[in-house]
């Protein structure tokens, strides 16, 4: 599922910015800037940067997974696990502890329900089934 650059907030400049480079959503992200090749061939026509391109599309890699949206994305990043390939390898009982963790105390938390065992779970076999499309 693609996602609209609304949908993940970014500023009005970075849309822009995306828009010359003909990227309109999460999936021409992917397509575009999943390679250092790509997001530098990118940053040249938007006038981002590759690492600030980079950062976004880590965000689309995270939404590919089913069940993960723009919330729990964010949970995950915040909590280090910034890829699919890097969910593939997370223990459920400890991504669950750092994602406790990350989301804090009532007045600064990220999201305002933790999701379940059972939904964690379905995240790390969820990512293990897609290709590593991400390359740093």
């Amino acid at each position: 599922m693609s996602y609209s650059f609304e949908d993940l907030e970014v500023g009005d400049t970075i849309k822009k910015a995306l828009a010359r480079a003909k990227i309109t959503n999460t999936g021409h992200l992917l397509e575009k800037c999943a390679k250092p090749k790509g997001r530098a061939e990118k940053a040249a026509i938007s006038g981002l940067e590759a690492e600030t391109l980079l950062q976004l599309t880590r965000a689309a890699d995270l939404l590919r997974v089913r069940n993960v949206g723009i919330e729990s994305m964010r949970l995950l990043q915040a909590a280090g696990v910034e890829t699919v390939k890097a969910l593939q390898k997370q223990d459920v009982a400890t991504l669950m502890q750092k994602l406790s963790e990350t989301n804090g105390r009532p007045k600064s938390r990220l999201i305002d329900r933790l999701p379940g065992p059972k939904l964690v779970a379905g995240w790390v076999e969820g990512a293990k089934s897609l290709p590593i499309v991400v390359v740093c």
